[in-house]
């Protein structure tokens, strides 16, 4: 990076600190906070020439920031492309996540998952965290002591369920099935409980 502007900004960033429950403002001495906005610019800053030595080596790369997967033909192949990674790595003054790093074969039973997907035997689906997340988000959008009406969770649920289903939307079909019956059901639920006159409260009764 050349323009000074952007390291300025950049710099700013990395100096800016972080804001903690318990201890108040604290100073950033070290790295990038976790989930903070530059995080993935600088991610991708540092990284680059990753992407240009594994290209230059003929393996495939596929990284998103800091989460990246080797796409290799042969085992040989795989346990190669790991240790130059490694040796790589630890050059730049990183190490590779113990529980994250690994050699698979995709084409047998385990797969591997790889931002918020679960890829396996020439198939690919939603992981399982990312499935429980979604179910414990329409779950706190359908609760029945939200005071909230219908004509205000419905939308809110919908937006909810665009989002993710576009996000998976190469996923097998039967994912969404479902997550669409889970919908339904939670719908149904809701609905038995305010018509049974158990929900007569704030934003509800236009729909006992």
């Amino acid at each position: 990076v050349a323009d000074g502007r952007v390291l300025a900004l950049v710099e700013s960033f990395l100096r800016a600190g972080v804001l903690e429950e318990a201890k108040g403002w604290q100073p950033t001495e070290r790295g990038t906070p976790q989930g903070g906005v530059i995080s993935p610019l600088l991610a991708n800053l540092y990284l680059n020439p990753l992407d240009h030595h594994m290209a230059q080596a003929g393996d495939e790369m596929v990284r998103y920031a800091d989460d990246f997967v080797i796409l290799c033909r042969t085992e040989a192949e795989a346990r190669a492309a790991l240790a130059a990674v490694t040796a790589w790595v630890a050059e730049a003054g990183l190490t590779l996540h113990p529980d994250q790093t690994r050699v698979v074969d995709a084409r047998q039973r385990g797969g591997f998952d790889f931002l918020g997907y679960h890829f396996e035997r020439g198939l690919k689906w939603p992981r399982k965290k990312s499935l429980m997340k979604l179910k414990d988000a329409l779950r706190a959008k359908t609760a029945r002591l939200a005071g909230r009406s219908l004509d205000e969770i419905v939308p809110d649920v919908n937006r909810t369920l665009r989002g993710w289903y576009q996000y998976f939307q190469h996923s097998k079909a039967n994912v969404f099935t479902n997550v669409d019956g889970f919908v339904r059901r939670r719908l149904r639920s809701l609905l038995r409980w305010r018509k049974d006159g158990r929900g007569k409260g704030k934003g509800m009764a236009h729909h006992r």
